[in-house]
């Protein structure tokens, strides 16, 4: 009778170890799983952040673009030749004595 009482203590401690490592490996199934899904959030919340970057980037190349004349791009070259001189006189109908770059047409 003892024998049987032994055998049922060690069958059902060998059925708890079975259940109590099912629990770990759940538990461990479950750490992992959050592990992959906040990396899966981290790389999405990064892609979308580097789309919004690039949007407001070409946005601002955008603007930049369309704020260019060829007066704007005329003043800069001559600020960049003497960048100390106070008073610049531009003759209205005469060609510069310096060649001037030329820009490229819209679109170019």
């Amino acid at each position: 009778m003892e024998q049987k009482q032994i055998a049922e203590q060690q069958a059902q401690q060998a059925a708890f170890v079975v259940e109590q490592k099912k629990q770990e490996a759940e538990q461990a199934r479950q750490i992992a799983q959050g592990q992959a899904d906040a990396a899966v959030i981290a790389a999405e919340g990064a892609a979308e952040a580097r789309l919004i970057q690039a949007q407001a980037e070409a946005e601002a190349n955008r603007l930049l673009a369309e704020s260019l004349t060829p007066e704007l791009i005329q003043y800069q070259y001559i600020l960049n030749l003497a960048p100390g001189v106070q008073t610049i006189f531009i003759p209205s109908d005469q060609q510069f004595i310096l060649p001037l770059p030329s820009a490229p047409a819209a679109g170019q």
